[in-house]
């Protein structure tokens, strides 16, 4: 029977870890503000559009060109 890995029992440095949360924070942050805009852009266009028939029926490849536009907001 091989003896199974032994796990490291160094600590990790607290420096480290406060870098990547403080990133993940970054992160999220874009990520919550990239969305909100995303959803004030759709609701003020079915706001804004003319015909009452259409009221809540988005231009899907506008919509798909402001999803890539917030994306790129989101990972730079």
């Amino acid at each position: 029977m091989k003896n199974p890995q032994k796990l490291s029992k160094s600590k990790p440095n607290p420096n480290n870890i406060k870098r990547e949360i403080k990133a993940l924070i970054v992160q999220l942050s874009r990520i919550f503000k990239a969305v909100s805009a995303l959803k004030n852009h759709i609701l003020n266009y079915s706001k804004n559009k003319q015909n009452k028939k259409n009221k809540y029926i988005y231009n899907f490849f506008e919509l798909k060109k402001n999803i890539n536009s917030y994306f790129f907001l989101i990972i730079k």
